[in-house]
């Protein structure tokens, strides 16, 4: 079983063939992008920025796939040309774990993606 995350990823157009290029070699990565989202989109907000959401995925920074997309957030984007922005301002990386105080949100892109946890009735 293990512990599920919901997750949303979502990269700048300007910084997708910098993403394109660090998971080029990267199988695991590619196929937890392209195969096992459970939704990706090329043209999110109609604009040719990347999307990609996991309802249900063990996010375990031990999974090599997860480590491409770690290090393309943590190490590539900082080393963006001095003409662009901070790197932050190019991503959006939200995990929502099991538990209610399990909540990591990183980059600050796309004010569109937000956290709304709520109990209905």
């Amino acid at each position: 079983m293990g512990y599920r995350s919901e997750v949303v990823f979502a990269i700048d157009k300007k910084v997708v063939p910098l993403f394109i290029a660090h998971i080029a070699s990267n199988t695991a990565a590619q196929t937890l992008c392209f195969k096992h989202s459970d939704h990706h989109t090329k043209d999110y907000q109609g604009e040719g920025h990347w999307l990609f959401r996991w309802d249900h995925i063990k996010w375990y920074g031990s999974y090599p796939g997860i480590q491409a997309i770690m290090s393309f957030v943590g190490e590539k984007l900082q080393e963006l040309p001095e003409s662009f922005e901070e790197a932050e301002e190019y991503y959006r990386l939200v995990v929502l774990g099991e538990e209610v105080e399990d909540i990591k949100d990183e980059g600050w892109g796309f004010d569109s993606i937000f956290i709304n946890r709520s109990v209905g009735y």
